[in-house]
């Protein structure tokens, strides 16, 4: 920041989890609103993607399900998720289980997870709030197709 100072640039900071930010330049106005926007799951245009998404996916699935049953670890679980999410009862990518969902965009249980560890298990409630927050902020349909794909094994869990 002292390397730019000549440069007449004004800074505004804020936390990681903020999503707006409030400041002045000057001790003697108020400040300025500066609102972050998010690509959240719950605009509409990313609710009808991950819809289409989902029925796309289950379809590619059915059709190539012969060569499927080889790669998954559970081919009876694969087959009930394709017809489940097909049928919109589930989707193939959601959040980690956790007490702080309610306060997220309402999603539909999910076969699999924004989480890279691999092992939901693994993760304690607060590191699993943080990653379904991230997911719901910043939805992107090539999140749940890296995920996907990361995960084919898993898809019959």
């Amino acid at each position: 920041m002292v390397a730019l100072s000549a440069m007449n640039v004004d800074y505004k900071i804020a936390g990681p989890e903020s999503i707006a930010i409030i400041g002045s330049n000057s001790i003697d106005s108020s400040g300025d609103l500066y609102e972050v926007h998010f690509n959240s799951i719950a605009v509409e245009i990313n609710r009808r993607n991950k819809c289409l998404l989902d029925i796309v996916f289950s379809i590619l699935l059915l059709v190539l399900l012969p060569i499927f049953v080889f790669v998954v670890k559970k081919p009876l679980g694969l087959i009930r998720n394709i017809f489940q999410v097909f049928f919109g009862l589930k989707t193939w990518v959601g959040y980690i289980e956790n007490e702080r969902n309610k306060m997220l965009p309402l999603l539909k249980k999910s076969v699999l997870y924004p989480e890279p560890a691999g092992n939901v298990n693994k993760i304690d409630a607060a590191l699993a709030a943080q990653l379904n927050l991230m997911y719901a902020k910043d939805y992107k349909v090539n999140i749940d197709i890296a995920i996907i794909f990361k995960k084919l094994k898993y898809l019959g869990s």
